[in-house]
């Protein structure tokens, strides 16, 4: 499931070089530069970053759907759901809800979740479940996605494929990943990096051989 959040969080800061850009310029300063691994400390302090996570999870959640037994009768839109029923909660479209977000609900926006403003959270952004039930691990995958996301931006640019015909396709079965297509993006070193250079001793063993 973490594989999947990266795939799609990578594909949509290629697609929004903006908002790509902000992040890295947030992540170096926490970080203090290009070379430095990311601290969990410095990791607290990506809130622009954790953001830009939290929406690649609203636009595209890696568990579309969960299912919920009913433990007492209840009435939806007009329905009667007996006890014992299984129901299935539509994470995707909960998340997709203009009710909830907006006109602009199909958009990638990360500053959703850092103004409270601009559409609320609660019940209709659930990747990792809600309740009892909510997902046991899912501030390890946040910490493991915000981790790699912040090294690679650290370290690359990340661009989109050249062809629109390359953009990756979501598939729907127990995730939503792009599983027949899969990810296709470009990536570009950045040329602030100073390149690694090798001991002496190395070097020198190197010539000799």
């Amino acid at each position: 499931t973490t594989a999947n959040t990266l795939c799609w969080a990578m594909h949509l800061l290629a697609q929004h070089p903006e908002t790509q850009k902000a992040a890295r310029a947030e992540v170096l300063e926490a970080c203090g530069g290009h070379s430095a691994l990311p601290t969990f400390e410095a990791l607290q302090s990506l809130s622009g970053l954790r953001a830009i996570l939290y929406e690649a999870l609203r636009v595209f959640p890696t568990v579309p759907s969960i299912g919920r037994l009913v433990r007492k009768p209840i009435t939806l839109c007009g329905y009667t759901v007996p006890a014992g029923s299984i129901c299935a909660f539509a994470i995707c479209e909960a998340a997709r809800a203009r009710e909830a977000f907006g006109t602009g609900s199909e958009d990638f926006r990360p500053e959703r979740h850092l103004d409270p403003t601009l559409g609320p959270m609660g019940s209709s952004w659930l990747p990792f479940g809600s309740g009892q039930r909510k997902c046991i691990g899912w501030r390890l995958a946040e910490v493991e996605a915000l981790t790699l996301l912040a090294v690679l931006l650290q370290r690359y640019e990340l661009l989109p494929p050249r062809s629109p015909a390359d953009a990756p396709r979501a598939v729907t079965s127990l995730t939503l990943g792009p599983k027949e297509s899969g990810l296709r993006i470009r990536i570009k070193p950045l040329a602030t990096i100073p390149a690694k250079r090798e001991p002496a001793s190395k070097s020198k063993r190197t010539a000799e051989t």
